[in-house]
This record gives C-alpha cells, sequence and structure tokens, in this order.
C-alpha cells in the first residue's frame, strides 16, 4: 500500500508539472561494468524558496558475477570453497522513483580555490521506492542445493531515505577534486511484501574526501602533472528475520554507488578477495588513495559538431591517465559460523579518465586476512593472495 502511494503521489506530481511553470531536466547516464543505468532527474517547482527540489525515476540493467562463500546445509562460511561451486551469475534489473530536498545552502558561492560546488545544497534530503529483480542464470552447488529462499531469484521491494552534507567541489580540469561529504542513509525491505520469504532493514554511515597535494602548474588549462589524495569510509549494518544473500554482501547509501547502490561489501570495496568474501551482517570499509595525474590528451578532432550531434559536450575536453598507490582495510562481525574479523590489501594501479564519460582502472594488489578463533593466540590467516591478485573496474573505488 506505501509503495503504491509513493508511486501515484509521484507520477500525479509528474502530470501536474505544467501547471508549475518551466521545468528543468537532468539526465544522467552511467556504464557499469556489465550494464548501465540511466537516472533523470526534474525540477518544476522549489518546494523550499531559494533551495533545489528534484523529482527523480531511474532504471539499471546489469549482469552480475559474485561468490556465495558458504556450506549450503549448514549455512556456515567456508574456509577452503571452491570458487566453481561458489560462483553464482544473476541478471539485475533495477528501477526507482523518488526525490531529493536540498535544505540548507552554501555559505559561500563557490568552493575551495573558486571551484563550483559539486552540489548547489550543502544538506540535501532525499526519499525514493525502489524495485529490484534478481534473475539467477546460473550458480554453483553452494548456492543451488543451499535452503536459501531467494537461491532462484526474487523481485525486492525496498524504500530507501537518507540526508547528505556535501561540501566537495566539482572536479577540475586536472582530474582534481576538493573537500568532503558525510551521509547517513537508511533502507527497508519490509517482510511480506517480497516475492519470496526474506526482508531486511539497513543502515549506512559514509564518507569520503578528496585533497589536491600538488598541481606542477595550476594556471594551465590542461594538466601536466598533479597529486591528490582521496580517503572513503563506509559502516554498514543489517539486520531482519531473513537476510537475502545478496544484500549481506552490499554496501548502501548512494555516496558510494548512487541510487542503484550495487557497491560491494567487503569483498569488492576492498580490493584483492573475491567478491561475496566475508559477507557479515557487519562491515566497516576504509581506502586511502594517491592519484597521481599525468599529462592530458586532447582529442579536438572528436570535439567537433558532426551533423547536429552533441559530441562536443560529450568529448570536450582531456583523456587523463594516471597512476594509484592505495591501502584498503575491511573488518566484518555477524559472519555465520566465526567471530568478527578484518581484511587488508595494498597495491598499485593504473587508470584513464576518458573527458566526463567515465574511468577505467587496473590494479596489481597484496591482500591478507585475519579473524578471532582461527589459529595461534586467537589470530589466523583463514584467506590469502598466495601471490599478487589482479583487478580490472569501471570507475575508480570511491
Amino acid at each position: 500500500m506505501k509503495k503504491n502511494l509513493l508511486l501515484v503521489a509521484f507520477f500525479a506530481g509528474v502530470l501536474g508539472a505544467p501547471l508549475w511553470g518551466a521545468s528543468k531536466w537532468e539526465v544522467i547516464p552511467s556504464v557499469h561494468t556489465w550494464g548501465g543505468e540511466l537516472d533523470v532527474g526534474w525540477r518544476p517547482v522549489s518546494l523550499i524558496p531559494g533551495r533545489q527540489t528534484t523529482f527523480w525515476v531511474g532504471g539499471a540493467g546489469i549482469l552480475q558475477f559474485w561468490s556465495y562463500f558458504h556450506d549450503p546445509a549448514t549455512g556456515q562460511a567456508l574456509l577452503s570453497p571452491n570458487s566453481s561451486d561458489a560462483s553464482v551469475t544473476q541478471l539485475l534489473g533495477q528501477w526507482f522513483a523518488g526525490a531529493t530536498q536540498g535544505l540548507v545552502a552554501h555559505l559561500a558561492d563557490k568552493g575551495y580555490g573558486g571551484q563550483p560546488w559539486a552540489s548547489p545544497d550543502l544538506i540535501e534530503l532525499y526519499g525514493l521506492y525502489r524495485g529490484t529483480v534478481w534473475g539467477t542464470l546460473a550458480s554453483g552447488s553452494y548456492l543451488a542445493t543451499s535452503s536459501q529462499p531467494d537461491k532462484n531469484g526474487y523481485v525486492q521491494t525496498a524504500f530507501l531515505g537518507g540526508v547528505d552534507l556535501n561540501m566537495l567541489t566539482k572536479t577540475n580540469s586536472h582530474n582534481l577534486r576538493q573537500g568532503f561529504m558525510a551521509e547517513a542513509a537508511w533502507a527497508t525491505a519490509p517482510r511480506g511484501i517480497q516475492s519470496v520469504d526474506v526482508d531486511y532493514n539497513r543502515f549506512t554511515g559514509t564518507v569520503k574526501g578528496f585533497f589536491p597535494l600538488w598541481d606542477s602548474d595550476p594556471l594551465r588549462k590542461d594538466n601536466q602533472f598533479s597529486v591528490e589524495g582521496g580517503l572513503a569510509l563506509a559502516w554498514d549494518h543489517l539486520w531482519g528475520h531473513r537476510i537475502p544473500s545478496e544484500e549481506l554482501q552490499l554496501i548502501g547509501g548512494r555516496a558510494l554507488g548512487g541510487f542503484t547502490g550495487w557497491v560491494q561489501g567487503v569483498g569488492g570495496q576492498v580490493r584483492g578477495p573475491d567478491q561475496g568474501t566475508f559477507d557479515g551482517t557487519d562491515k566497516f570499509i576504509g581506502n586511502v588513495e594517491l592519484r597521481f595525474n599525468l599529462p592530458g590528451l586532447e582529442l579536438p578532432w572528436l570535439a567537433q559538431d558532426y551533423f547536429g550531434l552533441p559530441t562536443k559536450s560529450l568529448f570536450e575536453g582531456q583523456v587523463i591517465p594516471g597512476f594509484i598507490t592505495f591501502y584498503d582495510y575491511g573488518y566484518w562481525n555477524g559472519l555465520s559460523g566465526y567471530t568478527d574479523g578484518y581484511v587488508e590489501s595494498e597495491g598499485l594501479g593504473v587508470f584513464c579518465k576518458f573527458w566526463d564519460l567515465g574511468t577505467v582502472a587496473a590494479y596489481v594488489e597484496r591482500w591478507q586476512a585475519y579473524w578471532g578463533n582461527i589459529g595461534q593466540n586467537g589470530i589466523g590467516t583463514p584467506f590469502e593472495s598466495q601471490n599478487f591478485a589482479y583487478t580490472l573496474s569501471l570507475g575508480l573505488q570511491f
């Protein structure tokens, strides 16, 4: 009933918009590793004078590859899993509708160094309905023979809300931004309105910040060499009668993954361990990076207006390559059969930023995990990389 009321209210606002005056649209396409997303924002009216009100609809289709590292009979985490028995392939479809509302304005028109703010609002509130369908295309024996009610996929109905404190600037032409943002977010998928017998509640707190450390020629239009530090912290807590397998492996909120929120937890946000590893009900993640931006490349022949197509706005600016050094930390608790533990990862990476369309990155890392009831003196290493591991991603970690 709540879902229907929210959808009716939203679309009533959309259909009634011509009565409210001129509209302002924002269209945000996103490319995921194996899929895509399109979000559309509309600002026909300001519900709080001087602050931004945006109504949103969006959707995504993604092919997901992850692993279920649990004994199918007991549900306990496995120390020495077989990768083929753990592998899962699912087709994810997602759609949402909701609104964001600015509450407090920035004190200054521009941010640090005269850069525009990433958001016109210092404090913003949001709420939305989100539907998700997971279709299991293939799964190994661990999930396939388990008693998990969502093992063959299901349709989820969830409600999300949150509040952001945003003091980030936009990324400049040297691939630098500055400031920080903090978010408190919640999500609930109540029992009884899911297609199978699952439910969950989630609270997520996130902080991320960027700190320009050096720019060899800040007045030059094109980047020559610049260095930026970055930090991301996230705490995620789940509870419920029967939490879906997929949700145990995720981090909520929108600060890291947007409204669709498909961000892997300890196994994933910490580079190195397989996606799905250490899927406890409590997770804490820390990512620290140094990003080195190398001389940018301009391709002016692409930034032309051919046949009236908007290619100029898409390809204007630079292609900026670079490299990264990083340290990742992940803590978990509530992992079935074991006490709390943590994992550390460090390594190097290379990336290439393609205008404002996106970034491709590749990493090499070494990692090791510990938890409390294995080995001498309560310290053990149930998982570790035997050699340097490799990770390829579409987009940076945060």
